[in-house]
């Protein structure tokens, strides 16, 4: 069966849920507009105001959860509808974050292609402000309607059957399928580009046929992006199924045990962030600046130290009880060695200018070569495993996540923090929420980071299974005079 024929046969499979997909989408659209025109004059009012998106959005988020199930191969395995669609809503939180991120793009290209064009010769044709700004617009255009849903969508679709017990290796095989790509470039276009050109003709006629047009292109551009959606979640479903489902390796295992360990002192490190956040943002609006600039750092070093303790104990809960570890003091304080050795080669950044990384670039050292060593003290203290870092330096999966932390915590966190600075006070101190964002968004990647370092550089087991003995049956030696034999009573 080609891939196209089994396309048509999933649809054709769940049409109940296509056709409540139809019918309950703009409901729900005409609730949300009824939801903004609802005055709050009594309690009555206030409480649906409260109430009615969450709702809305529970139902949302169970439809498109339904649907990706019906859409797929039900291997017994799926949990219930309604922890599908509270996971398809973190999903959505991601690709939310991301649109945002796009949102952030898009404010700056005029800028962007300013500098651009000032850095061109004078004399160019090609590299003009006009075509640098209408190559940058095409490029968020890609990364909002290509590239986010095609990274977010496959682990809806798996996270609406599963729940949070993700095939990993199997959706990171999807990713790298240039069939989904090319069906997501093709539906965007479809779905998303060509019904944004429906209303750039003028309106003429009479009023009833203006109304008349604009009722028929509204139907034709909703229809033609819900028939997008499900298509794509279609062939989503068939490549998905398509790939088979391999076993994890040895480090995605101990990845994923790692960080069962340890979510009890990362949830606690959050907390303890959020409980600094709460005293430091008052001080930091009032007046009195040298007091409260003194105090607020105090608080903020406390609760510096007291997460970096608690990592330290997080990493060491990632191993197993019986790998040999140093005393808790020991660790730590090798661990504030290496950290500050860290930090000295951190601060040189301005002495040693490389190319595109001069002010990054000790930070890049940072996350790829002197984490391992900050880490490995916390366990082993002085004495290092000098071979496993040796050949973790030589690990591509090391250096990649390396750069992929890097990147993260330099142009990710950042402005998605950024987006909350509009609610930072009239006198440009930070927000609660934009301090606390960055520092949880900080905090995860260190703690992702941890895990998998942790299971790169753990002893493999020299402890083999038991080989199979074969069963032997003692029979007893040939006895020819029935010597050793049992000797029983002759019938009388």
């Amino acid at each position: 069966m080609s891939i196209f024929s089994d396309l048509f046969r999933r649809l054709g499979q769940s049409w109940r849920w296509l056709l409540v997909q139809l019918l309950l989408t703009p409901v729900l659209a005409l609730l949300f507009l009824g939801w903004t025109r609802i005055p709050e004059k009594n309690f009555l009012e206030v409480a649906a105001t409260l109430l009615l998106p969450l709702l809305l959005l529970i139902s949302i988020f169970e439809l498109e959860a339904g649907t990706m199930r019906s859409l797929a191969t039900d291997d017994g395995r799926r949990v219930k509808l309604i922890w599908g669609a509270i996971a398809v809503a973190v999903c959505a939180l991601l690709a939310w974050i991301g649109w945002s991120l796009l949102d952030t793009f898009d404010e700056h290209i005029w800028a962007w292609a300013s500098y651009l064009n000032s850095q061109t010769h004078d004399h160019t044709r090609l590299f003009t402000y006009d075509h640098i700004q209408k190559w940058l617009t095409i490029t968020a255009w890609v990364l909002r309607w290509i590239a986010v849903p095609a990274l977010t969508l496959p682990f809806a679709a798996t996270s609406a059957q599963w729940g949070h017990r993700l095939p990993w290796r199997k959706v990171s095989c999807f990713l790298l399928n240039w069939k989904w790509w090319c069906g997501v470039a093709v539906v965007a276009l479809l779905g998303a580009y060509l019904p944004s050109h429906f209303f750039n003709a003028p309106l003429s006629g009479t009023v009833q046929a203006q109304k008349l047009h604009v009722a028929l292109k509204l139907s034709g551009a909703y229809m033609l992006g819900l028939a997008s959606w499900v298509v794509v979640l279609g062939w989503l479903a068939g490549l998905l199924d398509s790939i088979q489902e391999t076993e994890r390796s040895r480090e995605a295992e101990l990845f994923c045990q790692n960080l069962r360990a340890g979510w009890r002192l990362g949830a606690a490190a959050v907390g303890i962030i959020f409980a600094i956040n709460l005293p430091v943002w008052p001080l930091t609006v009032s007046g009195d600046t040298d007091t409260v600039a003194k105090l607020a750092m105090g608080i903020r070093i406390t609760a510096f130290v007291a997460v970096y303790l608690m990592l330290i104990s997080l990493y060491r809960a990632m191993f197993p009880p019986a790998e040999k570890k140093a005393r808790i003091y020991w660790g730590i304080l090798a661990s504030i060695v290496w950290f500050g050795i860290t930090f000295g080669v951190a601060s040189q950044d301005e002495k040693f200018p490389l190319p595109l990384l001069h002010w990054e670039w000790g930070d890049f050292v940072t996350f790829v070569f002197f984490a391992p060593f900050v880490a490995s003290a916390a366990v082993w203290g002085w004495l290092l495993p000098w071979q496993r870092i040796v050949k973790l330096f030589r690990d591509p999966r090391w250096l990649a996540v390396g750069v992929a932390t890097f990147v993260a915590e330099t142009y990710l966190s950042g402005p998605i923090a950024e987006q909350f600075a509009s609610k930072s006070p009239s006198n440009g101190s930070p927000s609660l929420v934009h301090d606390f964002l960055a520092m949880t968004l900080d905090l995860g990647f260190v703690v992702l980071q941890l895990a998998w370092l942790a299971a790169l550089l753990a002893p493999v087991s020299s402890v083999k299974p038991p080989e199979e003995q074969p069963f032997i049956v003692a029979v007893g030696p040939d006895d020819p005079d029935r010597t050793s034999s049992i000797k029983l009573d002759l019938p009388e």
